[in-house]
């Protein structure tokens, strides 16, 4: 504007201030919409035909009970299951027609002197027919050919090595009726069970805490020990509802949904000890290969129970497994989500040597979850420890030390604020 000429006169702005309000019935809009959405989501989820698809548990009932009194199968809650029906079968959790998943429970006893608490259980068995599931092994073979037969099939699915310790423990659980001899029965039901990876690791890991305890089996099906929440934050969203949330609001729900930090902490420790059992297990090294929020459970006492036994591998195995990958670049070389290696492009096939330890894949995925709320007084010396942790490599010299002071320096650090707590067992299961 030249000197002299006219001065323009302000004009007052109306227009930011509509645009403000239009912003704020924007954000209405959208909350609104999200809700309508999740609503629409929530319906369709419960309403669903689906589980009458997926959940076959009154043929399941009829076909394996049918099977016990037939003298097909045996096993430890056949009686319960058929004869008594102490065992109640309370949800269905199933994903797959022809693996059925069921929550449970066998209900305490109550007296005037005492009340047994209600034991909550985990039903899975696998639908197939009594030709396929109960084929071997075949009348006639001997307890000798039964060991035979475990060696073997232990060999190929946990590499070479001696896995007599095993096996002695498949014959013991076997052994259904306690007569130091294994039937045609029970050798049929355990060979049947056998087939189900998930089953094979429990017996493999069968002395940890941090699995979720056998409780029994009849016929293919088994019965292990329930827990409070699937996955480690508690929050339960419908898949469907879940997949369309942005990213913001899939972290909200999920810190909003997380147990208290005290119960978060107690958690991740029961965590690091799995991490050391893995590392010192009587086997050699043991990888878990898919480590992230829906592998992880816990119980209404808040102890840690890992859910997704079907990707732990035997380190011997797991690097058998890696060098048969045909491979042109690294992201080729890939068990599961998280145990990796290395690309030769020489040869075109992965090297088989695997990169991360156990301990990396854990911190990446409690990252977050342990810094959220976490007391001041150890916030910073948490994260400190944390970001040494994802950095973990398997190649460096000095691992094996980095990853002791980490795991030592982790647990002490979480001891100090829950040590002096009560142990959590008046908390209700869901």
């Amino acid at each position: 504007m030249s000197i002299g000429s006219p001065q323009k006169q302000m004009v007052p702005r109306p227009i930011k201030m509509f645009s403000l309000h239009r912003s704020h019935l924007k954000v209405k809009h959208v909350v609104l919409l999200w809700m309508l959405v999740f609503c629409l989501g929530w319906w369709f989820y419960i309403g669903s035909p689906a589980e009458e698809q997926l959940c076959n548990i009154h043929t399941i009932k009829a076909l394996t009970c049918d099977r016990f009194k037939k003298g097909i199968i045996t096993g430890t809650k056949c009686s319960e299951f058929c004869d008594t029906e102490k065992i109640e079968i309370k949800r269905c959790m199933s994903t797959n027609p022809s693996f059925q998943v069921y929550e449970g429970l066998i209900r305490g006893i109550k007296n005037r002197k005492k009340k047994v608490p209600d034991t909550f259980l985990t039903i899975k068995q696998r639908f197939e027919p009594a030709e396929v599931a109960y084929a071997k092994p075949e009348k006639g073979k001997s307890m000798d050919d039964f060991r035979i037969m475990l060696s073997g099939y232990l060999a190929r699915k946990f590499g070479e090595g001696d896995h007599e310790d095993v096996v002695m423990k498949i014959l013991e659980v076997a052994d259904v009726n306690n007569d130091g001899k294994v039937s045609l029965a029970e050798a049929k039901t355990m060979w049947a069970l056998l087939q189900e990876k998930e089953f094979l690791n429990t017996m493999l890991m069968i002395e940890s805490d941090h699995i979720p305890k056998l409780y029994g089996f009849c016929g293919s099906m088994y019965i292990t020990e329930g827990v409070m929440d699937y996955q480690l934050y508690g929050s339960n969203l419908p898949g469907f509802v879940y997949s369309i949330l942005p990213a913001g609001l899939k972290s909200a729900s999920e810190q909003a949904a997380a147990p208290q930090w005290y119960h978060k902490a107690h958690i991740t420790v029961g965590l690091l000890e799995f991490v050391e059992e893995m590392y010192d297990s009587p086997k050699g090294n043991m990888h878990f290969c898919n480590a992230n929020r829906h592998s992880i459970g816990y119980t209404n006492n808040f102890d840690v129970k890992v859910l997704d036994l079907d990707n732990i591998y035997l380190e011997n195995k797991l690097i058998d497994t890696l060098k048969e990958f045909p491979c042109h670049k690294n992201v080729d070389c890939v068990v599961g989500n998280d145990c990796r290696s290395l690309c030769n492009m020489e040869t075109q096939h992965c090297t088989g040597e695997i990169l991360f330890p156990n301990l990396r894949k854990v911190c990446s995925m409690i990252y977050n979850y342990l810094l959220y709320r976490a007391p001041d007084s150890i916030k910073e010396k948490i994260q400190e420890n944390l970001d040494k942790c994802i950095k973990l490599v398997t190649t460096d010299s000095d691992m094996q030390l980095k990853h002791s002071l980490i795991l030592n320096e982790l647990k002490n650090l979480l001891w100090t604020q829950i040590a002096d707590l009560k142990k959590f067992s008046n908390t209700k299961p869901k």
